[in-house]
């Protein structure tokens, strides 16, 4: 067995305050100069965690994205979905993967929040632009089942600048998306992609012959933006 003090794990401190956050700590008194010493906010929390040790390298990543889905799902309960965008700054992108997931949660509150969320994410000044993390995780959502979550990738790359230009190919790919939306979407961002948005000018244009009106017009108002 180890000999290093329990609050020093890794895993024994994040099960403590998980455990202590919901009143969950069956023995109280017993533990309490243990609970004194636990993190008052999850800044406080990201600070003391950063000493804490491990035996299995990658678990540190483990538990910090756990912790993170148990504070954003306590702020979606909660109703507080400004809250769970502020988590995102020091979440290194997890909270949006975190977020896609509890969108597709079968509990149709928690996942009517975590849309509510993306929204303001994927939305302008919802994501640092210089934020490669989140931009990386909003990638993995364009090829994501879920018509939504491939619609809040594009906006959210196309609100990030030339860190989203980086992955203007992966945009252009959904303009054969099976979804109009998606489709009239990765167009429209597209266009406001510069150089890079240009180089898939001919892919835009094959949308001009959409029976879809409103995919229509956005290749054409994509076009005239290039």
């Amino acid at each position: 067995a180890s000999s290093r003090p329990y609050l020093e794990r890794g895993w024994c401190y994040f099960e403590l305050c998980v455990a202590a956050e919901h009143e969950r700590v069956v023995n109280p008194d017993g533990v309490e100069e243990l609970l004194n010493a636990l993190p008052k906010s999850p800044e406080d929390f990201l600070e003391k965690f950063s000493t804490k040790k491990f035996t299995s390298r990658g678990d540190r990543h483990v538990v910090m994205t756990q912790y993170l889905d148990v504070l954003i799902q306590g702020a979606l309960y909660a109703d507080d979905v400004e809250n769970v965008t502020s988590l995102g700054k020091f979440a290194d992108g997890a909270h949006i993967g975190i977020l896609a997931e509890l969108f597709k949660s079968n509990d149709s509150v928690l996942a009517d929040r975590a849309a509510k969320a993306l929204n303001i994410v994927a939305g302008a000044g919802g994501i640092s632009k210089d934020d490669t993390s989140c931009a990386d995780e909003f990638m993995k959502l364009l090829h994501d089942n879920h018509v939504f979550l491939r619609i809040k990738a594009v906006e959210a790359l196309g609100h990030m600048g030339t860190i989203g230009e980086a992955y203007a190919s992966d945009v252009a790919r959904l303009l054969g998306d099976i979804s109009e939306e998606v489709r009239a979407i990765a167009a429209k961002v597209l266009g406001h992609m510069g150089i890079a948005g240009v180089a898939h000018a001919g892919e835009v244009a094959s949308l001009l012959i959409s029976s879809h009106d409103f995919v229509h017009a956005s290749a054409e108002e994509a076009l005239k933006n290039m």
